[in-house]
């Protein structure tokens, strides 16, 4: 495991702010189980409790992708990663 100190660097060098709202997701609910444990390990460190303003609870979107891309009523997004950067957006699907 990474300590919370390289944890949060490396939420930072993804420009993903824990502070705000997170869903986690990703094929099956495996990999963002992990990834809201990572954002725990250094939300831990980082609130006293979780009644501090900024403390957001971990969400995660357990039908992941297996449910949300069968279904064709879903929207998704088919922009390559840079395009998206270019976009403004900062929260990419299979980022940790």
């Amino acid at each position: 495991f990474k300590q919370p100190n390289e944890l949060r660097k490396v939420f930072k060098d993804r420009k993903i702010d824990i502070t705000q709202p997170i869903v986690s997701t990703c094929g099956s609910g495996v990999t963002a189980a992990i990834i809201n444990f990572a954002i725990a390990c250094v939300q831990y460190e980082d609130f006293e409790d979780e009644l501090d303003p900024e403390f957001q609870p971990l969400r995660l979107y357990d039908g992941s992708w297996a449910e949300w891309g069968s279904r064709p009523d879903t929207k998704v997004a088919t922009l390559d990663l840079e395009t998206q950067a270019e976009k403004g957006h900062t929260h990419f699907r299979g980022d940790p």
